[in-house]
Order: C-alpha cells, then structure tokens, then sequence
C-alpha cells in the first residue's frame, strides 16, 4: 500500500465524517437483539449479557421492528437475511455504536518459506479450497495460474495445489509474501447445518455439476438482503465475492424497501450491489478497490431475470479505485470491472447518483463504463458528484435525465447520442464543471484529500458538485501579516487567528511548516483542522488548549514536545496525529477519539471520558500510556513497540475487553515518524489502513529490464525478446538506420493479461545493416520510466535449407533442438531459432504458451510449419489467463497441424489462432476443445488475410467459433462444429470476396435464446456454400444462414430459419442436408460418426462430411 493510496483513503473518511458518524435514523425498536463474539447462538439475545454469537442466528429470530445490535469483532460468517418488515417496522442490522464489526471470509496465510531453484517463489499450505487470493497491502487480488512454469515469471500470481494444499505465490513486489500480507477467501459450503470452507481436496467445479455431491457456492456476498425493508448499517466487510447485495428472489418477486447505509468494503470482487429490488437504497457507504464494480446495479443478462431495477437511491457513496487490477484485468468471477454500474444490461428503472464521489486514479487499476446494452429507463439523475480520474459514460435510454452539478476531474461526461430505433438521446445537462487541462486554475480546498470545494477565488462559482463556496480557512507560518485566510496565498500567520475567525463547518488548512505559538481556543463547534497538501505540520514547544469546545476534529499534524489539553469539551477526534514526548490530558470531557495516531514516549488521559482508541502505536511507553474509564473505553487494535512492549500489553489486555485484540510489534521509525517499508503495520489497521499516524515512505523506482536482447536476426527482420521482472509495461520501441533515420515507432501494450516477458518482431529491414533500437519502458498512468538502447546489425541473405526442430516437456530450451535427445522444452523457444520453411515438431504433453510465428515459408510447397508429432497429443492450452495462443501477423505460407488447442477465457480479445495481414495459412486436424466446465472465446480470427485454409477441425463449445473479417480465398471444409454459443462461422468480406465453405457439420450452434445462424456472410457474391449438414439438436431457435447485417443477434426477418428457406432465400445448400448427423459422443469427445449417418459419403465428390477422426487415432 503507497502512502498516497492512504491519503486517498484517509481523506474519504475525513470527508465524509459529517455523513458517516451521524445519526440517520429515528427508528424506535419494539425489541433490541445484541450479538457479540463472547456470545452464544444458544442464548436469548435480548441483552448484552445473553448476547447471541452469530449474525446469522440473529437473522434467523429476527422479526419487524427488531434492531440488532452487533458488538464490535471478527465475524467470519456469510449470512442471508430471508426475513421481511415493513415500512412502518423494518429490521435493522447495525454495527455497535464506535465499534468496528469486520465480517470477512478471509484466512491469513503465514509460514512462507522460499521454494528451492526459483528466484521468486515462495511456499506455504492452506487447508481449504481457494476462490480467490488477496495482498492486504495494496488490496490487489493475485492471479490464480495453472502451470508453476509461469509462475516464476507472473508478479501477482499462485499456484495451489489441490492435492496436497500447497500454495506457491510470486508476490507483487517480488519478496516475501509476509511483507505483503496474503488473506485466502476459501468456497463454502451449501449446506446450511454445516456453512464451512470446502477443504482443499475437493473440486468445486465437479461437485457443482454433479448434484448428487456437495454444493458449493463459488459466489456468495457477506450479507445477502432477500427479505423485504431491511436496513445494514455499519458494517465493515473484508475479503468476500462480494460485500454486500440487496436481492430479490430471482423469477419470483422483488426485493422492496431494503437499504444499505455507513458500511464499509474493501478487498471484495464486488462493493454494494442491488438487483431484482425497488424502493431501494445504497447511501453513504465506502467501497475500497473492489476487484469489480463498487456499486453495481442490475440483473442477469439472460432468460433468468424478472423485470428491472426501480426507484433506486445511491447517494453519499465513496468510491476509491475500483476496478480490476494486473497481472490480469478480467478476473474470473467478478461483478464487473468498474467503479459503478447504474444498468447492467438495461435493468434499471428510475435512479439517482446523487452526492457521490468517484476516484479512479490509481494506474494499476483498469477502469471503464459497464456494458450494459442500454440506459436507465424512466428518469436518472445523476447530480452533486465529484468524479476523479474521468468522467462518466451513459448509455443512451427512451428514458429522461439531469445530469447537473457534477465536478468531473481529467475527462467529460459522454453519453450515447442515439438510441436504437435513430431517434436522438437529449439529457439534460447543466452547471457540470470539467476540469481536463484547463488554463484557469480551478482553486479548490485541498485536491490532495480529494475535497473539490470552490475558494472564493474560484472563477468556477455556481458549477460543479459544489457551486458555493466553501467554508475554508488557511494558515500559513511563513505568510505575511494581514491575510484574511481564504486562500492559501492570503493565509492566516498564525493558528490561533484562523480558530477565532472559525464558524461552525468550518476546515482550516494549515500550511507545511513548524508553528511554535500557544494556542487557547474556547467555545468553538464543528471545526475540521488538517494538513495542508503533502506537507509536514508540526507544533513544537508549544501548548494547545481548547476548552469548552465541540465537535473538533486534529488531523495530520505533529505534537512535538507540546501540551494538548481538553477542558470540558464533547466529541473532539484526533485522526492521523503524531505525539512525542507529551500527549493529551482531557478533564471533564464527554467524547473523544483517538484514531490512527503515533504516540512516541507520550500518553494520553481521559478520566470519566467515553474514549475511543483505534490503530494507535504506542512506542517507547515507560508505563500504560493511557489513562481512562474501563467501561467507558472501546479499545480495537492499537499497538505496542519498545523494550517492555510485552509488559504493557499485559496491563492492556488486563485493563481493557477488545473486539479486536491489541498486540505488541518490534518496530523502529523512520524519519519524519514513517513505518518501516516491511512492516506488517504497513497493512494491519482496521478499515484498510496502516497502525499510527503515518505510512511507509513512497520509495522512488524505476522499471528494472533483464534479457534485452535480439533472439533471431534475419536479413529483412529483428525478433526482439525483454523480461522486466517487477513490472508489467508497455513499451515504445523506436529503430533508426546508421543516418540517423527513422525506420519504425510502434508501440507495444499489455493485454488484459498482463506479462513481464515479451517479444516482438520488427520487419522491413535491409540485409547486413547496422541498426540502433531504442526502448521506452512506462507504467500505466506514467509513474515509473526506464529508456533502454539495442544496436543491432541484420544478417546476409542467404539460401536456407529447411530443418525440424524438436519440443518436449522433457527437454531443455538451451538445447539446439536438432534431435528429439535435444529437445527444447517450450514451443516459444524453437520459434525463437527457427528460420524460413523451418518445422517446429512437438512432442505430446500440454504446453501453457502464448506465442508469435515470425518467420514465412518459402512458398505453399515449402511452408513454415507448427506440427503435433502425433496428432491431437501436443496441447497448447490457454491455461485460462492466455489471449491469443497462436499469433500470425504479416507472414505468408504457413500450416499449423494436429494440436489442441482448450482452456481459453471468455473474452473479446481472445483467440485460440489469431491471423492478421498473412498469406497462405492453413489450419488443420485440430481440435479446438471447451475450456474446463464452460465455453471458451474465440477459437480461430483471421483479419486482412488472403489464402486462408481450415480443413479437417473440430471447433466444440466456443463462444465463437471461425471469425473471419475482410478475407479473400477462403477455404473452410470438413469441420464439425458443435455448440457455438454466438456465432459458428462468420465471414465479412467484401463482394469480389472468393470463400467456399463445403463438407461441415453445423450442430447446435446457438446458445439458447440466441436466434443466431450456423452461416454468416456479408456482402460475399463469390461465396460456394453447399454439402454442409445442418442439426438444430436440442436448440429450438436454430437459423441456418444469413447474408446481412446483425452479426450478435440476428432477427428473423434477416435470416432463413428452416433449410429449405435457405436453399431458396440466398441460394446455397443445393446439396446440403439437415439432418441429425449420428456423432457417436461428442460430449466425451469422440466426434465420429456412426453407422448410418447421413454426412457419410454425402459430401462433394461422394467423400464424408465432417471431421475424419481416424487421423487422431493413429
């Protein structure tokens, strides 16, 4: 976690205290039910003494007009609440007042050691069944791989074995994982007797298909709202799918009247989110980098979903840095990957963005707009809110909408400018404020805290989220006399001028710099005093009083060898504060807080006060440094340091009853009172925060860059390979000849998978030239830099006399590869050496790679090939994380031969073979395989690409199947394709277009309720499409061909449904059937034929249609 993210989080806090900690609720209970973790289920609940343990066994008694009251602790439970109230008598669930109820269900990994012969590895075990894996530090989820192969190579990845519940991780920063902090979310159980983690030998995705074994939920949030007006306020949710969600009960009936309110989330796929509800409400909550949306709401996008979304309220939210992060921007079993969705997939109806804010800074984090498919139906407004790191996007709607008041920082508000009948979509906008380099400069509070008030002198009054001025004041040690304080540049000289000038709501901002005067303040109310920016403000020798006071808050500022002292003062804070050498002495005062400050040989005193005591260090104490009342202290998770640590802790423990327990740490300062870089306080503090005052300083870095090299020089091209083993950036790469000229400036950027080790290959050189390459590495967002230089000098021409090369698990890649004895081990490897017309023969086994063909072939006779040697026995799987397994771009004559190729994710950009500009490539005896228990993406795309042959495949269960687009001389034959879910074969080419698609099996090849044909075409004149057989299996929307637009989802009026329409409508299939065409099983993988079956000896020229399996079988 960098300190900047802290400030960012701490300054959602601060902001919206007001909100937060107030009281927003009037409701009289008729019973009050406690929970507390001394409790026990077996208990009555109606008191603190009978308290009940669980949330869920108050869920269960819980009836209108209850109010539970949950102690502050560790609740590790995933509750539903299935009981109603009503709008007079709701059910209300909320966190004790103060206290910090933290529901996760996350495990703590320790015991790390270092894997033996890896640079970056490390191992340890864990007893359950891992969903997903966390780094509390900078709250990133780790990608789970598949292969260790990988893994030594992937900052942010593990691998678990489900074996033996060995878990081996490469942390983001490379070390060792207890410097990061590791929290394992395990599945859970289905069963409501026995709710526990599913142990680590069990496969989840085999028992939920089979439902004689156990059920296991693979997403579950900590608390579900099915009954109707429930109100959680409160809560702190931590490592969950999801966090919180509002539901109704899907097909049947709506959730109605529910809220969630004052919660907290962090380090969950998903923040607070409402589907199938109305009446509904998600307000003044705080999501955290959520691995998906912060607030989403809508429903599911198929047959499922009953009605919409209506009349919902999200209001006062704050929204930090959500978003799906590296080393992998699509994680599986994520809500989304933005930081709020108002639609997802068109399903709401009537809602309100009111008085949020929105940061989406952070450069590791992937933001975008939802792909909902349409707007917010009936009214939206989305009013008062700041958006930090780009504007919203909306998707237009028949619906109306005011989008007015908001402050929008780097970026504008869009929308959709028509909808889909033509007609134009006219929000409302107005009063928006934009700041996107604007000249003028904008004057707001304090842009570091995030608070986007207006100064008087702004020229932006009457705009954006806060068209009035706000009430500020500044101080500034170094400033001239005579400042009136309402800008940094007319600042106030001393402290105690700006408190006198102070009226309630009122927040001083104090300048970096040492103060040394003695400040006496009395009868001040509802006033915020913080630091200014990034600087350091210290009080130094010097005292400060404030008496008859109330509803101060200190943040950020140094007590150094000065006197706080309180008199009779109520509901004073003190957050972020450092202490040394004195403290605070509080006499006859009602409330205080002390939250995440550093007391350094100092104390603090509160006799008869209500003290509350969060994330504080407590260093070099000589005794208990705090004096107060036992039942009228709440004490979570302060720290002790120093040599008699042990001993006050002790005292502490004795003295106080703790939710979350107190501990003692070894740990030394830094300068300027900063956490050492690899401490655990780093990430220890309750709310996703560090313990003390102040975080870890932000060490300056830059992108370390290994292995730069040039692995295959030809004469006309250059096979550039880097390795930059903490980082995933994108590269500039730049190559200028010996006279200074440029011959190229191309830009390589990381997918939605992010890798440390790439390639590429740069073509359109001279033979035996002298060249200078020069390399720009960037971080996303810019933060990190590094330029590296390459001289190269390109090779003669000369004639090549084609060789194979061999692969195999068990060989080694510094082998030559001339013999199967001296084999390399991965197919990238053998590409890397390989030259014109070359065969690169692979042994079977599986082989996780994502790799480019550089080289051609010297002509369709002598073609560059990739070969399985035995056919179907050399896997190339995706491994679920890959993109684009075979890349082939600008090459002519090739032929990929006998692979697999399985396992790859649901995704746009993922393709199994991936041809862009070539010529002359063929595709053949492959199987293109489903990914595990699901579909997989695209298997084969081919773009700009001429000569494309594909004979002899079997494409099963992809979402896609062949798509080709702008493509001439293509030949598609004897393939069986079976369970497509969108499009089986879609090609978009233009008229003089020469395709020929003839011997396929098209077999249930649209996923229900698609109505999307076997056959696509558009604008092809030149098309031969005939004695392919068509089977609609147990799909009742089947479609056999269109010629027209509508590539997704096709309408009837745009296609033919029955055959024989199709023979008739666009001429094709004069010799085509449709007809079951008898595979033996296909759902096992066999896809011959059996006797009897209508495609033998139906195809052109009297041969079979489909797939000849017998060359598998060899």
């Amino acid at each position: 976690m960098l300190k900047k993210e802290w400030k960012k989080l701490l300054a959602g806090i601060c902001f919206l205290g007001g909100l937060l900690f107030a009281d927003a609720s009037d409701f009289t209970p008729d019973r009050t039910l406690y929970v507390s973790g001394n409790g026990s289920d077996a208990n009555d609940g109606i008191s603190e003494k009978t308290a009940l343990k669980t949330i869920g066994r108050a869920a269960e008694l819980a009836k209108p007009g209850d109010l539970v009251i949950v102690k502050g602790g560790k609740y590790r439970e995933q509750v539903t609440l299935e009981k109603s109230g009503t709008p007079e008598k709701p059910i209300v669930f909320r966190a004790a007042p103060d206290e910090t109820v933290l529901m996760t269900w996350g495990w703590d990994i320790e015991g790390w050691k270092k894997l033996k012969g890896t640079r970056f590895v490390y191992e340890s075990s864990f007893p359950y069944a891992i969903n997903m894996l966390w780094e509390k530090r900078t709250l990133s989820r780790y990608l789970e791989l598949e292969s260790m192969e990988l893994l030594e190579k992937q900052p942010g990845g593990f691998v678990f074995d489900k074996k033996t519940g060995k878990i081996f991780i490469h942390a983001f920063d490379g070390g060792n994982p207890a410097s990061a902090g590791i929290v394992a979310v395990p599945y859970k159980k289905r069963d409501v007797k026995d709710p526990s983690p599913v142990p680590f030998s069990v496969d989840v995705e085999q028992n939920n298909m089979d439902s004689s074994r156990l059920r296991i939920f693979t997403e579950l949030s900590g608390i579900t709202v099915r009954g109707d007006y429930n109100i959680l306020e409160g809560f702190e949710f931590a490592f969950f799918p999801g966090a919180a969600l509002i539901t109704g009960i899907t097909n049947k009936a709506f959730n109605t009247g529910s809220v969630l309110k004052k919660n907290v989330a962090y380090g969950c796929s998903g923040g607070f989110r409402i589907r199938h509800a109305c009446d509904a409400a998600i307000e003044n909550n705080r999501a955290y980098k959520a691995d998906g949306s912060g607030i989403h709401i809508g429903g599911g996008a198929g047959s499922d979903v009953k009605g919409k979304n209506k009349n919902i309220l999200v209001s006062g939210n704050y929204l930090l840095n959500n978003g799906p992060c590296a080393p992998f921007d699509v994680q599986r079993r994520v809500t989304s990957g933005h930081p709020f969705s108002l639609a997802v997939y068109g399903r709401s109806e009537d809602v309100r963005f009111i008085g949020n804010t929105v940061i989406s800074d952070d450069p590791s984090r992937l933001y975008g707009t939802m792909r909902c498919k349409s707007g917010v139906l009936g009214n939206m407004d989305v009013c008062g809110n700041v958006f930090v790191g780009g504007g919203p996007v909306f998707y237009a709607s028949s619906g109306t909408a005011l989008i007015q008041n908001n402050t929008v920082i780097g970026g504008n508000i869009r929308y959709d400018k028509t909808l889909a009948d033509g007609s134009e979509y006219k929000p409302e906008l107005k009063d928006n404020l934009y700041l996107n380099g604007n000249k003028e400069k904008p004057c707001f509070a304090d842009t570091f805290f995030y608070d986007y008030r207006l100064r008087k002198d702004s020229p932006f009054i009457g705009k954006g989220a806060y068209p009035e001025a706000g009430q500020i004041l500044y101080v500034n040690v170094s400033a001239k006399d005579g400042g009136d304080g309402s800008s940094p540049g007319k600042a106030f000289k001393s402290l105690s001028a700006a408190l006198e000038k102070a009226v309630p709501g009122n927040c001083i901002y104090m300048l970096p710099g040492t103060y040394g005067e003695n400040i006496s303040i009395a009868k001040k109310k509802s006033v915020t005093l913080r630091n200014y920016g990034k600087g350091k403000v210290v009080l130094e020798n010097a005292s400060f009083v404030l008496k008859d006071c109330g509803k101060l808050c200190v943040d950020g500022m140094i007590f150094r060898n000065s006197k706080v002292r309180l008199e009779n003062s109520d509901g004073m804070e003190f957050l972020h504060c450092v202490f040394e050498g004195e403290g605070i002495a509080a006499e006859n005062c009602g409330s205080l807080k002390a939250v995440n400050n550093t007391f350094v040989k100092s104390s603090l005193s509160a006799p008869g006060a209500r003290l509350v005591l969060r994330n504080n260090l407590f260093a070099d104490c000589k005794s208990l440094p705090v004096q107060s009342d036992l039942g009228k202290t709440i004490s979570e998770n302060n720290v002790f340091s120093g040599g008699n640590a042990g001993t006050l802790l002790k005292e502490w423990k004795d003295r106080y009853s703790e939710g979350h327990p107190s501990f003692a740490e070894k740990v030394k300062l830094q300068d300027d009172y900063l956490l050492p870089d690899e401490s655990r306080l780093v990430y220890s503090g309750l709310g996703w925060t560090f313990v003390g005052a102040l975080g870890p300083e932000k060490k300056k870095r830059e992108i370390m860059v290994e292995e730069l090299k040039a692995m295959n020089v030809l004469p006309d091209r250059i096979v550039l390979k880097w390795y930059t083993p903490f980082d995933y950036p994108d590269v500039r790469i730049t190559c200028k000849d010996g006279k200074g000229k440029n011959i190229c400036n191309i830009e390589v950027r990381q997918g939605e998978y992010k890798q440390t080790e790439r390639t590429k290959c740069l073509k359109g050189f001279d033979p035996e030239t002298d060249y200078e390459i020069g390399f720009v590495f960037t971080n996303s967002g810019g933060t990190e830099r590094t330029e590296k230089k390459l001289k190269v000098r390109t090779a003669e021409r000369k004639e090549f006399t084609p060789k194979t090369l061999h692969v195999s698990k068990s060989g080694n890649d510094t082998n030559d590869g001339l013999s199967f004895e001296k084999a390399k081990k991965t197919i990238g490897a053998a590409l890397f050496s390989a030259l014109p017309s070359d065969t690169v023969l692979v042994a079977p086994g599986v082989y996780t790679e994502q790799n480019e063909i550089f080289i051609d072939g010297l002509s369709k006779e002598k073609p560059f090939t990739l070969k399985s040697e035995k056919p179907g026995q050399a896997v190339i799987s995706a491994g679920n994380i890959l993109e684009n397994l075979i890349n082939i771009q600008n090459c002519e004559n090739i032929l990929i031969e006998g692979f697999i190729f399985t396992d790859m994710y649901y995704s746009s950009i993922v393709s199994g073979i991936l041809i862009d500009r070539s010529k002359s490539v063929s595709i053949k005896n492959c199987l293109f395989l489903k990914m595990k228990n699901n579909v997989s993406n695209i298997y084969m795309r081919a773009l700009n690409s001429s000569g494309i042959t594909v004979g002899n495949c079997v494409f099963y269960r992809g979402f896609q199947g062949i798509w080709m687009r702008d493509c001439d001389g293509v030949e598609i034959f004897n393939n069986t394709f079976l369970e497509n879910a969108v499009i089986t074969l879609a090609v978009e080419s233009g008229n003089n277009a020469g395709i020929r698609i003839y011997n396929n099996i098209f077999m249930q090849y649209a996923v229900f309720p698609k109505k999307n044909p076997a056959v696509y075409f558009r604008k092809g004149e030149k098309v031969f499409c005939d004695y392919n057989l068509y089977w609609k299996g147990d799909n009742p929307n089947l479609r056999i061909a269109t010629f027209g637009n509508g590539l997704w989802d096709i309408s009837d009026k745009d296609t033919a449904g029955a055959f024989e329409e199709a023979q008739k409508k666009y001429g094709i299939e004069k010799h085509g059937q449709f007809a079951d065409p008898l595979l033996k099983d296909p759902k096992n993988g066999d896809f011959r034929l059996k006797s009897g079956s209508p495609a033998i000896g139906k195809g052109k020229n009297g041969s079979n249609i489909g797939t000849d399996m017998s060359v598998f079988l060899k």
